[in-house]
């Protein structure tokens, strides 16, 4: 899954469930596959103490290039 954050205005426009694509990925990430990738809402965490609100999100269906690239984040480089 991944994390993300959102403005607290957009509150009213977030639901668990929803799914949407990814639109794009900031250079450097080392995930840009994930640009066009479905997503789907699992929880949404609205504490004051935050700027934004947080948004725990699975994949779904996420293609082989992308699971690839994910599992190389954690493969120890020598």
């Amino acid at each position: 899954g991944i994390g993300l954050a959102a403005e607290r205005s957009e509150r009213e426009k977030i639901e668990e469930e929803v799914e949407f694509l990814v639109e794009s990925v900031s250079a450097g990430t080392g995930v840009p596959c994930l640009a066009g990738q479905k997503v789907r809402i699992k929880w949404i965490l609205n504490y004051e103490q935050l700027d934004n609100l947080g948004i725990g999100c699975e994949f779904v269906n996420l293609n082989e290039e992308c699971i690839a690239e994910i599992n190389a984040l954690f493969v120890e480089q020598n």
